[in-house]
């Protein structure tokens, strides 16, 4: 068991009623070293506390001073009694070192109470002991994380460049700059280590139909426009129940339910039952791509969504409308995407064991992460821009909107350093004037990218036409050539190309797209 935010917060307060602060300083050998007694501040820290970070994996050594059971345990090195063992650093005599270790831990308790993150970076002890008292004592403040090889794991995947060896004091205060304030810090650092240590998905991965049956009987009613028009993706079955009270419930209770209350004429009963588990546990962040077909390994993604709690609520019940409707937020429309998946029938979640199909489904998606969505904020002209830019019949919101710009910002990031190895002569520059995406710079050639996060590559070039033209005027150069680039994830069309064609011919600017598809971060070089 890892870091646990629902069941750490009462795990702290215990352990600090049995140790306040003012507690340690006057703290027996026993109540130290005893394993026997769980209330032990040795035994708390290895097991009575494992939620709040596990220390396990390493010898009792790591606390300085133990209770043995056998000689063997440990090297000739440390010295022993007849009942502890202790590193020799810290005295020559049973009691000096312990007087010397409680000095130690007195140190760090005091300096995580008053922030001083320095001293407790000096203080000589083991590091990972020394950094959890410190988490356990700062009020929540420091990152409950403890070794320098996960720590450097985070650091990188929020944007931090580290030397191995660099203090852990500096990358724990990396980290905890990057802590939104509406977000617990147990909960944030269980996200950051289970994604971006253990390989965890910060979310789960959808795909819902975007088909009804017709009077015909079959799946051939388009509901895409009242999706889009509701914010909402929905499903139609059991339409005369309210479901609220199974959101989020037991999923026996949720096949109960159906197995009582399908009819005869509906689906298979088994079959109803997965939707309803699926549909019934989607959460806020989780990511859903549309589909208008799955079957005969034929499926088209017509748009992305982005799960939200609107007004309270993940799931409403709307009989006069699709049904069970959930909450989104559409990140992209206006696609077709064709793969040689099958995936018939009206809502699927994709296992994370199937890497490929998350890839070839997903793509970018894959690279956005909860904690960047809570914490990007975006002021009222970024918003403002984001809604101007969508010539959809949908008004993008909040959440959707940090995400294409979280997703514009990977692309951005991972091209500009992509093309600093390729043209390492060159001059690259990203955010160039606060305006340009990226510039190069060969010296007697110039190349202005436009970074488009959409697959729908229409879109692209509509949105980055104009504002190229304008960085063209602006940043022109008499004595060299200018080069206009659009970049994004998405595969250039026959009709893009066309547009293309069409634009050099009018415009007379040289105008070209460049596909860029950001690895996994799993797979990233």
């Amino acid at each position: 068991m890892g870091l646990d935010s629902t069941t750490a917060p009462n795990t702290l307060s215990q352990f600090l009623v049995i140790w306040p602060a003012s507690s340690i300083s006057t703290m027996t050998i026993e109540q130290y070293a005893d394993l026997s007694d769980h209330k032990a501040f040795c035994y708390l820290m290895e097991y009575g506390s494992r939620d709040l970070g596990e220390i396990g994996g390493m010898p009792l050594t790591k606390f300085g001073l133990w209770k043995y059971k056998n000689k063997k345990d440990f090297a000739d090195t440390y010295l022993f009694d007849d009942t502890y063992a202790w590193n020799g650093k810290f005295g020559q005599k049973r009691t000096l070192a312990f007087k010397n270790i409680i000095q130690t831990i007195t140190s760090i308790v005091n300096a995580a109470t008053n922030r001083e993150w320095d001293k407790i970076e000096d203080i000589e002890f083991h590091a990972v002991i020394k950094w959890k008292i410190a988490f356990i004592y700062s009020n929540k403040y420091l990152i409950p994380i403890y070794t320098r090889e996960a720590l450097l794991k985070v650091s990188a995947a929020l944007g931090g460049r580290f030397a191995e060896d660099s203090p852990i004091v500096d990358l724990q205060l990396f980290i905890v700059s990057k802590r939104p304030e509406n977000i617990d810090t147990v909960a944030f650092s269980q996200e950051l280590l289970e994604h971006y240590v253990q390989g965890k998905p910060f979310r789960n991965y959808f795909i819902v139909g975007s088909k009804y049956k017709g009077d015909d009987g079959q799946e051939n009613k388009d509901v895409y426009p009242a999706m889009l028009a509701s914010s909402s993706v929905a499903i139609g079955f059991l339409s005369d129940h309210d479901l609220s009270g199974l959101y989020g419930r037991p999923e026996e209770e949720i096949n109960q339910f159906v197995a009582a209350n399908s009819r005869g004429d509906e689906i298979d009963v088994n079959r109803l039952k997965a939707y309803f588990r699926i549909l019934l546990h989607l959460k806020p962040g989780d990511i859903i791509a549309v589909k208008s077909q799955g079957s005969y390994s034929n499926l088209k993604i017509v748009a992305y969504a982005v799960v939200v709690e609107r007004n309270g609520k993940v799931y409403e019940y709307k009989p006069t409308l699709l049904g069970h409707h959930i909450n989104v937020e559409f990140v992209e429309t206006g696609i077709s995407r064709q793969l040689g998946f099958n995936y018939a029938g009206t809502i699927h979640q994709i296992s994370p064991d199937k890497v490929d199909h998350l890839e070839q489904i997903f793509g970018p998606f894959l690279q956005v992460d909860n904690i960047a969505l809570g914490s990007e904020s975006l002021d009222e002209d970024q918003l403002d821009e984001q809604k101007w830019k969508n010539e959809d019949s949908y008004e993008r919101g909040p959440i959707a909107a940090k995400m294409i710009r979280q997703l514009h910002n990977i692309i951005q990031n991972h091209f500009c350093k992509m093309l600093k190895r390729q043209y390492p002569l060159h001059e690259v520059k990203i955010e160039y004037e606060n305006r340009v995406d990226i510039l190069r710079d060969s010296g007697d050639e110039r190349w202005l990218y436009e970074i488009k996060p959409f697959e729908n590559v229409i879109a692209c070039l509509r949105q980055a036409t104009g504002q190229l033209i304008e960085y063209a005027y602006r940043f022109q150069d008499p004595d060299k050539k200018i080069n206009l680039v659009i970049v994004g994830p998405g595969a250039l069309s026959v009709e893009a190309r066309n547009f293309l064609d069409h634009f050099a011919e009018v415009v007379k600017l040289p105008l070209s797209y460049e596909q860029h598809v950001v690895p996994n971060r799993q797979n990233k070089t």
